[in-house]
Protein backbone atom coordinates (compact mmCIF):
# COMPACT_ATOMS: atom_id res chain seq x y z
CA UNK A 1 0.00 0.00 0.00
CA UNK A 2 1.42 3.32 -0.94
CA UNK A 3 -0.23 6.87 -0.74
CA UNK A 4 0.69 10.67 -0.45
CA UNK A 5 -1.71 11.47 2.12
CA UNK A 6 -3.35 13.99 0.31
CA UNK A 7 -7.32 13.86 0.15
CA UNK A 8 -8.75 11.15 -1.98
CA UNK A 9 -11.88 11.85 -4.11
CA UNK A 10 -12.02 9.06 -6.09
CA UNK A 11 -11.50 5.12 -5.75
CA UNK A 12 -10.76 3.05 -8.69
CA UNK A 13 -11.73 -0.77 -8.25
CA UNK A 14 -10.63 -3.60 -10.38
CA UNK A 15 -12.90 -6.08 -11.07
CA UNK A 16 -11.86 -9.29 -11.38
CA UNK A 17 -9.67 -10.46 -8.24
CA UNK A 18 -10.76 -7.19 -5.77
CA UNK A 19 -14.53 -6.72 -6.59
CA UNK A 20 -15.74 -9.89 -7.47
CA UNK A 21 -13.23 -13.74 -7.50
CA UNK A 22 -11.32 -13.90 -10.30
CA UNK A 23 -13.08 -16.21 -13.06
CA UNK A 24 -11.02 -15.74 -15.64
CA UNK A 25 -7.85 -17.18 -13.83
CA UNK A 26 -9.59 -19.31 -11.76
CA UNK A 27 -11.77 -20.48 -14.84
CA UNK A 28 -8.19 -21.48 -16.86
CA UNK A 29 -6.44 -23.04 -14.11
CA UNK A 30 -9.85 -24.96 -13.03
CA UNK A 31 -9.66 -26.13 -16.84
CA UNK A 32 -5.88 -27.03 -16.96
CA UNK A 33 -6.28 -29.21 -13.68
CA UNK A 34 -8.69 -31.53 -14.60
CA UNK A 35 -7.40 -31.76 -18.33
CA UNK A 36 -4.19 -32.97 -16.54
CA UNK A 37 -2.43 -29.69 -18.11
CA UNK A 38 -0.02 -27.45 -16.35
CA UNK A 39 -2.32 -24.27 -14.80
CA UNK A 40 0.32 -21.72 -14.90
CA UNK A 41 1.33 -22.52 -18.53
CA UNK A 42 -2.09 -22.72 -19.66
CA UNK A 43 -2.95 -19.35 -18.09
CA UNK A 44 -0.19 -17.95 -20.02
CA UNK A 45 -1.14 -19.47 -23.03
CA UNK A 46 -4.92 -17.81 -22.56
CA UNK A 47 -3.24 -14.51 -21.44
CA UNK A 48 -1.48 -14.55 -24.87
CA UNK A 49 -4.22 -15.40 -26.90
CA UNK A 50 -5.97 -12.50 -25.37
CA UNK A 51 -3.47 -10.05 -26.41
CA UNK A 52 -2.65 -11.45 -30.10
CA UNK A 53 -6.23 -11.49 -31.12
CA UNK A 54 -6.92 -8.07 -30.16
CA UNK A 55 -10.19 -8.91 -27.94
CA UNK A 56 -9.07 -7.11 -24.60
CA UNK A 57 -8.99 -3.83 -26.12
CA UNK A 58 -11.68 -4.47 -28.48
CA UNK A 59 -9.84 -4.92 -31.88
CA UNK A 60 -10.35 -8.38 -32.09
CA UNK A 61 -13.73 -10.82 -31.46
CA UNK A 62 -14.60 -13.65 -28.87
CA UNK A 63 -14.28 -16.08 -31.30
CA UNK A 64 -10.79 -15.02 -32.40
CA UNK A 65 -9.93 -15.11 -28.92
CA UNK A 66 -11.19 -18.85 -28.34
CA UNK A 67 -9.59 -20.13 -31.46
CA UNK A 68 -6.17 -18.70 -30.67
CA UNK A 69 -6.56 -19.97 -27.27
CA UNK A 70 -7.07 -23.52 -28.64
CA UNK A 71 -4.51 -23.38 -31.17
CA UNK A 72 -2.43 -22.68 -27.96
CA UNK A 73 -3.28 -24.95 -25.90
CA UNK A 74 -4.52 -27.90 -27.95
CA UNK A 75 -8.05 -27.48 -25.77
CA UNK A 76 -11.01 -28.68 -28.10
CA UNK A 77 -14.14 -27.25 -26.07
CA UNK A 78 -16.07 -25.14 -28.10
CA UNK A 79 -16.58 -21.48 -27.42
CA UNK A 80 -19.96 -21.74 -25.64
CA UNK A 81 -18.43 -24.06 -23.00
CA UNK A 82 -15.09 -22.31 -22.56
CA UNK A 83 -17.10 -18.99 -22.01
CA UNK A 84 -19.43 -20.15 -19.50
CA UNK A 85 -16.29 -22.26 -17.12
CA UNK A 86 -14.84 -18.07 -17.23
CA UNK A 87 -17.82 -16.46 -16.42
CA UNK A 88 -19.51 -18.74 -13.84
CA UNK A 89 -16.51 -17.91 -11.85
CA UNK A 90 -16.89 -14.02 -11.20
CA UNK A 91 -18.54 -14.27 -8.16
CA UNK A 92 -19.12 -10.68 -6.84
CA UNK A 93 -17.51 -9.98 -3.14
CA UNK A 94 -20.46 -8.84 -0.76
CA UNK A 95 -18.18 -6.79 1.29
CA UNK A 96 -17.00 -5.13 -1.55
CA UNK A 97 -20.05 -3.73 -2.68
CA UNK A 98 -20.55 -2.78 1.09
CA UNK A 99 -17.89 -0.63 1.02
CA UNK A 100 -18.32 0.90 -2.44
CA UNK A 101 -21.63 1.80 -1.20
CA UNK A 102 -20.36 3.30 2.17
CA UNK A 103 -17.82 5.08 -0.27
CA UNK A 104 -20.89 6.56 -2.55
CA UNK A 105 -22.67 7.38 0.70
CA UNK A 106 -19.77 9.49 2.11
CA UNK A 107 -19.58 11.69 -1.28
CA UNK A 108 -16.24 9.76 -2.37
CA UNK A 109 -16.59 8.91 -6.37
CA UNK A 110 -16.17 5.58 -7.33
CA UNK A 111 -15.08 4.09 -10.54
CA UNK A 112 -14.47 0.60 -11.53
CA UNK A 113 -10.84 0.18 -13.79
CA UNK A 114 -10.99 -3.29 -15.77
CA UNK A 115 -8.64 -5.13 -17.73
CA UNK A 116 -11.96 -6.92 -19.28
CA UNK A 117 -13.56 -8.14 -22.45
CA UNK A 118 -17.54 -7.58 -23.30
CA UNK A 119 -17.77 -9.91 -20.90
CA UNK A 120 -17.86 -7.25 -18.03
CA UNK A 121 -20.82 -5.91 -19.69
CA UNK A 122 -22.88 -9.79 -20.03
CA UNK A 123 -21.64 -10.05 -16.02
CA UNK A 124 -23.26 -6.65 -15.23
CA UNK A 125 -26.54 -8.28 -16.96
CA UNK A 126 -26.10 -11.03 -14.45
CA UNK A 127 -25.05 -8.90 -11.49
CA UNK A 128 -26.33 -5.15 -12.15
CA UNK A 129 -22.84 -4.03 -10.45
CA UNK A 130 -22.53 -0.96 -12.86
CA UNK A 131 -24.98 0.81 -11.09
CA UNK A 132 -22.79 1.18 -7.58
CA UNK A 133 -20.20 3.00 -10.00
CA UNK A 134 -20.27 6.55 -11.05
CA UNK A 135 -17.43 5.44 -13.63
CA UNK A 136 -16.82 2.22 -15.91
CA UNK A 137 -13.48 1.95 -17.84
CA UNK A 138 -12.91 -1.19 -19.39
CA UNK A 139 -10.27 -2.34 -21.61
CA UNK A 140 -12.38 -3.73 -24.49
CA UNK A 141 -14.13 0.31 -24.54
CA UNK A 142 -10.99 2.07 -23.95
CA UNK A 143 -8.55 0.41 -25.89
CA UNK A 144 -5.97 0.76 -23.10
CA UNK A 145 -5.01 -1.31 -20.88
CA UNK A 146 -3.73 -1.29 -16.95
CA UNK A 147 0.37 -2.27 -18.37
CA UNK A 148 -0.18 0.97 -20.05
CA UNK A 149 -0.38 4.60 -18.12
CA UNK A 150 -2.60 5.58 -20.84
CA UNK A 151 -5.58 3.56 -19.06
CA UNK A 152 -4.79 5.78 -16.37
CA UNK A 153 -4.52 9.03 -17.64
CA UNK A 154 -7.88 8.62 -19.44
CA UNK A 155 -9.57 7.94 -16.39
CA UNK A 156 -7.41 11.04 -14.50
CA UNK A 157 -8.27 12.91 -17.81
CA UNK A 158 -12.35 12.14 -17.66
CA UNK A 159 -12.71 12.85 -14.30
CA UNK A 160 -10.91 15.48 -13.53
CA UNK A 161 -8.55 14.12 -11.19
CA UNK A 162 -5.13 14.98 -10.46
CA UNK A 163 -3.57 11.54 -9.68
CA UNK A 164 -3.35 12.06 -6.03
CA UNK A 165 -6.55 12.62 -5.48
CA UNK A 166 -7.38 8.96 -6.79
CA UNK A 167 -7.00 5.85 -4.96
CA UNK A 168 -6.22 2.99 -7.09
CA UNK A 169 -6.73 -1.25 -5.60
CA UNK A 170 -5.73 -3.85 -7.99
CA UNK A 171 -4.56 -7.16 -7.33
CA UNK A 172 -1.84 -7.39 -9.85
CA UNK A 173 0.99 -6.03 -8.65
CA UNK A 174 2.50 -4.38 -12.10
CA UNK A 175 -0.68 -2.84 -12.29
CA UNK A 176 -0.13 -1.02 -9.11
CA UNK A 177 3.76 -0.60 -9.70
CA UNK A 178 2.50 1.52 -12.56
CA UNK A 179 -0.25 3.51 -10.92
CA UNK A 180 2.04 4.62 -7.87
CA UNK A 181 4.74 5.37 -10.51
CA UNK A 182 2.26 8.14 -11.83
CA UNK A 183 1.94 9.67 -8.08
CA UNK A 184 -1.76 7.45 -8.05
CA UNK A 185 -2.02 5.86 -3.94
CA UNK A 186 -2.62 2.39 -4.47
CA UNK A 187 -3.82 -0.87 -2.44
CA UNK A 188 -2.59 -4.10 -4.02
CA UNK A 189 -5.37 -6.75 -2.84
CA UNK A 190 -3.97 -10.23 -1.96
CA UNK A 191 -6.48 -10.99 1.29
CA UNK A 192 -9.36 -9.65 2.56
CA UNK A 193 -8.58 -9.26 6.09
CA UNK A 194 -4.76 -7.62 4.06
CA UNK A 195 -7.29 -5.26 2.29
CA UNK A 196 -9.15 -4.32 4.80
CA UNK A 197 -6.13 -3.41 7.11
CA UNK A 198 -4.65 -1.26 3.65
CA UNK A 199 -7.58 0.58 3.08
CA UNK A 200 -8.63 1.66 6.95
CA UNK A 201 -4.95 2.87 7.28
CA UNK A 202 -5.24 5.25 3.71
CA UNK A 203 -8.73 6.80 5.74
CA UNK A 204 -7.21 7.08 9.25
Amino acid sequence: MSGCGCPIRAVAFDFGGVMAEEGYVNGISSLAMNLGMNPEETLRRAEEALFESGYLVGRGTEGEFWDRFRALTGIGLDDGTLREMVLKGFVIRTHMVELVMNLRGRGIRTLLLSDQTDWLEELDRRHRFFQLFDGVYNSYRTGHTKRQREAFDNLLSREGLDPWELLFVDDREENVRLASSLGIAVIRYVTRDQFTADFLEVWL
